[in-house]
């Protein structure tokens, strides 16, 4: 410090002079400017320490120490706080802007590394809160802009709890700085190329000596801003989805950010834990990283998030340029980084004789144990015991084509002719091998491979997350042939559907919720939100899928943004994972990194806004669209109005009352045990599909047929025989319709079954089903849904 010391503190702008290797010699100036207005202090103390006067405390601390400065700032207040008190007692204690300074402390020329400049200003009482509501506001006008929830989570308990979500997430990004541990010793054990791997690899790792790399610097939002402040490539893929709706720059220069810190082979280091700090709240086991591991490549999904942008113009033009120029700028480290996981994560495809497409489009994860994959981000999914060389990871290789699908656009967008068709060879490739590879024809679900006793390939088959990965990565087209046995799978209670979401792992399977139980049965909203998204990619495309996608889209986003909100709303906190019994949120608290994707979740699409009136697919159950219902098939033309007494149900079963109901009152009661439970029909389609589902007692087997507008369920009246009926409701008459019951022999179906009609006239529906008596072992119901105005849906439900 240049000034010469003065123990009231310094009225003239303090000089700091010194030399470092990154600046050479420098001097820096803290000036005090006229228009700073102090307090003022009358209590005796102020004599001694003027707070007009700047006050400067330094010190000579250890390199290792200098992260812990705000340590020390409490401290050296701490000791002022304590001698003011001792000197003045209870009774004539300063006020707090005297007591809460620190001490002038004499450098004495000294080359200290840490100086503490403090400074006293006053500032209006109002004006923090001005800025404060200025700010708010400001943010809610443009996350209204942007975030635009859609039904049913546009009501305004959900716009606090979305805000909270995002803005925590936001909030999480830092600038990180500082060297970190790396082992680039190359031990040969390090290739796991050999039975036993695991145990040379954990001996390799105890011998060699890690050596400090950097300093680094990284812009990254974390996973939790209290437990993991640092950040985490298997992570940040998913924290910046949001973020890309919010601020298209920003994460652009997150995005230039973390390639910045790839080596020259194309490794980026799955966990940045830069710095001591850093270090310190890292067990030592964990703090190393290694340039064999990778890490889920999840950078790519914001790529092609971007991409997306620029192709539908949901940017500006401004915005699109930007992009574009960034890819172009970070194109030879995009293609460094996905040949670098080429090269180094390859599965061996012909030293076991597997029958493939490619001979080189097989990965497999390095850094396995036992009992984990790290490296992969499902840490104790369960894989093939015991590990061995020749495992090929159905995840790892999906990961890879959506790097390859990517890699392709990114040079399509540049005009890179040469690795544009490379590339789009790789996903070819990829995308024969993950069936050849990776199908397993009778678990009819996608699978690990190992090799046995005999040294043949097998598949290592775990129903759960892994299986459906060439799905939640864009893998399969809406008209694949394994698409159906993958969304039976997602959509099955007692394999991976629960109330909350998704399991990890199936519930018929042996390490179910055993061990650690990390990845063996909780609900993870990044894995989920990968599900929603792609089922909403079914749901939007033409296929044989489409409506059973539409549901499953539906009720995986309702259930999903229902359980995050009820654990948020009860703690306080958005968490790690979930209970898919209870929804209970799990492990880590203030988990704002990808929990956070809720947000995305409760302004993507409502069902009904997705293919209104949709036709399903299968040509036996197809009709023509009719431009009124008049123009219906004679069977269901809704016959003119007239007055109708109460129709009589089947005359073996007894009658229950049906007086006219409104919404959400009880439909039915039973009157024998083998009777459905009492149910209700309300407000809308999704309520009234669910109760048919509860009373069939099956799930259905195609898509929701949407209607155009909102409607409500009202009395019905049933019919055994084709019938005229009619509800009225106070000043409301509603349309009658028409019941047609079948007999179910026509389907080669022993048991008697029933068909449903749902006319939608003038926003209003007519629900005509039987709706007391036993439903049979096999059934089939039909429900048409008819708008108001045009059109026709068929949605078919069945059991047995």
């Amino acid at each position: 410090m240049s000034n010469p010391f003065d123990p009231t503190g310094y009225a003239e702008d303090v000089v700091l002079k010194g030399h470092t290797e990154e600046l050479g010699a420098f001097s820096l100036q803290v000036t005090s400017p006229k228009g700073n207005r102090h307090p003022v202090s009358e209590h005796e103390s102020g004599a001694g320490k003027p707070l007009d006067r700047t006050i400067v405390a330094s010190y000579q601390a250890p390199d290792t120490a200098l992260w812990q400065t705000k340590v020390i700032i409490f401290q050296e207040m701490k000791s002022s706080f304590n001698s003011l008190l001792e000197k003045y007692g209870d009774d004539d204690i300063p006020p707090p802007w005297q007591l809460f300074t620190l001490d002038n402390i004499d450098s004495k020329g000294a080359p200290n590394n840490l100086h503490l400049i403090q400074k006293l200003t006053a500032l209006p009482a109002d004006i923090l809160t001005q800025q404060i509501e200025a700010s708010s506001k400001d943010f809610n006008t443009r996350y209204k802009e942007i975030f635009k929830p859609n039904a049913p989570f546009d009501k305004p308990k959900y716009d606090l709890f979305s805000k909270s979500m995002f803005s925590n997430l936001l909030g999480g990004a830092g600038y990180f700085h500082g060297d970190q541990l790396i082992d680039r010793s190359y031990d040969a054990d390090y290739d796991e190329d050999d039975e036993g791997f695991w145990e040379d690899a954990a001996a390799a790792r105890a011998r060699n000596q890690p050596k400090t790399e950097g300093p680094y610097s990284l812009f990254t939002a974390v996973p939790s801003r209290p437990f993991f402040p640092r950040g985490f490539l298997w992570d940040e893929g998913f924290h910046l989805l949001p973020i890309a709706d919010w601020d298209v720059g920003f994460t652009l220069e997150v995005l230039k950010s973390w390639f910045a810190t790839m080596d020259e082979d194309g490794w980026i280091p799955r966990e940045q834990i830069l710095g001591l700090e850093a270090r310190s709240k890292v067990p030592s086991e964990f703090a190393v990283q290694y340039p064999h591991y990778a890490n889920p490549p999840t950078l790519f999904t914001v790529i092609e998030l971007l991409l997306d942008k620029v192709k539908s113009k949901a940017v500006s033009t401004a915005e699109s340029e930007s992009i574009i120029t960034a890819f172009k700028s970070m194109y030879p480290l995009l293609k460094r980084n996905y040949l670098w996981y080429r090269k180094t994560q390859r599965g061996d495809i012909k030293a076991y004789d597997r029958a493939a497409f490619s001979p080189k489009e097989a990965y497999r994860w390095r850094g396995r144990t036992p009992t984990h994959i790290l490296t992969s981000g499902l840490d104790d999914y369960p894989r093939a015991q015991p590990p061995h060389p020749g495992e090929l990871h159905v995840d790892l290789i999906s990961w890879m084509g959506l790097m390859a699908r990517n890699m392709k656009r990114i040079a399509e967008s540049l005009s890179e002719k040469d690795d544009a068709a490379t590339f789009a060879a790789h996903e070819t490739a990829i995308t024969r091998n993950i069936d050849d590879l990776h199908w397993d024809p009778a678990a009819e679900t996608f699978c690990d491979a190992t090799v046995d006793e005999y040294e043949e390939s097998v598949h290592e088959c775990h129903k759960g997350y892994i299986s459906v990965f060439p799905f939640l990565t864009g893998m399969l087209p809406p008209d694949s042939p394994r698409l159906g046995a993958v969304l039976s799978l997602l959509a099955d209670p007692a394999h991976l559907w629960s109330p909350h979401g998704i399991r990890s792992l199936s519930a018929q399977d042996s390490a179910y919720a055993t061990g650690e139980d990390y990845w063996r049965s909780p609900v993870w909203l990044n894995m989920n939100y990968l599900i929603v998204d792609n089922l909403l990619r079914v749901a939007q495309a033409s296929g044989p899928h489409k409506q059973r996608a539409t549901q499953l889209y539906a009720d995986l986003r309702r259930n999903l943004v229902d359980t995050v909100y009820a654990s948020w709303e009860a703690t306080g906190f958005a968490w790690e994972q979930f209970n898919p019994d209870t929804g209970a949120g799990q492990r880590t608290q203030h988990f704002t990194g990808w929990t956070s994707l809720v947000t995305i979740c409760t302004h993507a699409p409502e069902r009904h806004a997705l293919s209104p009136c949709a036709h399903h697919e299968n040509p036996e159950y197809s009709v023509p669209t009719p431009a009124s219902p008049r123009h219906l098939p004679p069977k269901l033309r809704i016959p003119p109005l007239h007055p109708a007494p109460h129709l009589p149900l089947r005359p073996r079963l007894p009658t229950p009352h049906l007086a006219p109901l409104l919404p959400c009152q009880p439909l039915l009661t039973p009157r024998e045990p083998a009777l459905p439970q009492p149910r209700q029909l309300c407000t809308n389609l999704i309520a009234l599909e669910r109760d048919l589902v509860g009373l069939l007692g099956a799930r259905p087997e195609v898509g929701h047929a949407e209607a155009v507008v909102e409607v409500r369920a009202e009395v019905v009246h049933v019919a055994d025989r084709e019938e005229d009926v009619e509800a009225e409701l106070g000043d409301l008459e509603v349309r009658a319709a028409q019941v047609a019951v079948e007999d179910a022999r026509e389907a080669a179906v022993e048991e008697r079954c029933w068909h449903g009609f749902v006319g939608l006239s003038a926003g209003f529906a007519l629900l005509c089903v039987p709706l007391v008596g036993v439903f049979p072992s096999r059934c089939t119901l039909d429900v048409w849904i008819v708008p108001h105005g045009g059109g026709m849906c068929l949605r078919r439900y069945s059991r047995g």
